[in-house]
């Protein structure tokens, strides 16, 4: 009975931190698609600003 409450356990805290490991890969990827998508808005922003300076000048 120990043995098989004790692989219950170990089973149990290995699944959670496999979960935790995926889980936090997930986050990081996320966030690193954030911030390049974030670059990406800040270069369009750029570019109309630029636009739109030329079209006052005109």
């Amino acid at each position: 009975m120990k043995k098989t409450f004790g692989l219950l356990i170990g089973g149990l805290l290995a699944g959670i931190f496999i979960w935790l490991f995926i889980t936090h890969s997930s986050v990081n990827e996320l966030r690193d698609d954030v911030e390049r998508k974030q670059a990406l808005v800040n270069e369009i922003e750029e570019k109309f600003e630029e636009v739109a300076v030329e079209v006052d000048a005109d």
